[in-house]
């Protein structure tokens, strides 16, 4: 149950949405932030490359909450970074154009940062969505550490967060060359800054339609593994071996998921008749992971699947 808040002791929070292009559920979203019953804030819509300008127009309309900033197409990142650049709130929040927020998201997420001062962040559940709005899964999410999130353990995703404006400016925003983990990037540094306070009810609904970009296993991959090296060395170098550690555990446990993830997909591949694509991640497969490959070998795991996807890579 979310306490009444004095209207003076209410903080402004910017909510940042990035779009770059029409999709069928853009209004679903917009209808999510205007039915907040958290009644301070205001939406900066970040277009990254519409067409129609006037159709986006239209459907963010004009509200003195609500603006559009134009941004030449460059991807989420920078959009975000531009968003956040052009926003006012002490409170941030991102959304993306195909998710929706229950009614008392940034209600129950305000309440809840504002009993720790030093938090750099709040979050609550996910639920996962198909197409057409019905439920697939939900997160188990519980309150978090430095160490469960370092260690790849659940963690909240970008659209389930509300940050400080101050502690997101302190890690530098999101970087483009890390895409599509930017925002697991900004999670990580985040983390280090501060604790995360925890909300246990779904406050998010993440839409899966099929063409999202998490289901790109080659490079969600390859930006996901590229970034916990990174975030490893600046372990290492500052003299953190504990942290190092446990993200070196958390770069190895990913990389097998990914690619127990390729092997699937190659499988569904071949059953299907599509040689070409059990060539690609089969391919993928053995140059990301080398060692995981020969010890899938050695251990038999892709035995029966060797033999007809080597015959597919020929």
């Amino acid at each position: 149950m979310v306490r009444p808040t004095p209207q003076a002791a209410m903080p402004l929070v910017s909510v940042v949405l990035t779009t770059h292009r029409q999709n069928p559920y853009f209004a679903d979203t917009l209808a999510s932030v205007r039915a907040q019953t958290w009644p301070s804030w205001e939406l900066v819509v970040v277009d990254d490359g519409w067409d129609d300008k006037d159709l986006l127009r239209q459907m963010v309309g004009d509200g003195p909450s609500t603006r559009i900033v134009q941004h030449a197409h460059a991807g989420v990142a920078r959009s975000r970074n531009h968003g956040l650049a052009e926003s006012h709130g002490s409170l941030i929040a991102f959304l993306d154009h195909d998710d929706t927020w229950r009614a008392d998201h940034l209600a129950n997420l305000v309440e809840a940062i504002a009993t720790d001062p030093s938090a750099s962040a709040s979050f609550g559940q996910i639920r996962m969505i198909d197409r057409e709005g019905r439920t697939i899964s939900e997160t188990h999410a519980g309150p978090t550490t430095l160490e469960i999130v370092l260690s790849g353990g659940v963690r909240p995703s970008m659209g389930s967060l509300l940050v400080r404006r101050d502690h997101i400016a302190r890690v530098g925003g999101f970087e483009a060359l890390l895409e599509p983990a930017d925002d697991l990037d900004v999670i990580y540094k985040l983390a280090m800054e501060g604790p995360f306070v925890f909300v246990d009810a779904v406050t998010m609904f993440y839409r899966r339609h099929g063409s999202n970009l998490s289901d790109d296993i080659v490079l969600n991959a390859e930006a996901v593994d590229r970034m916990l090296r990174l975030h490893e060395v600046a372990a290492k170098n500052r003299g953190d071996h504990k942290a190092a550690r446990l993200l070196h555990d958390n770069r190895i446990g990913v990389k097998n998921y990914w690619t127990t993830e390729a092997r699937r997909r190659a499988f569904r591949a071949l059953h299907s008749g599509d040689r070409a694509q059990a060539r690609t991640l089969f391919q993928w497969y053995v140059r990301f992971a080398p060692r995981t490959f020969a010890r899938d070998i050695g251990h038999g795991s892709v035995r029966k699947l060797r033999h007809p996807l080597a015959r597919a890579s020929t």
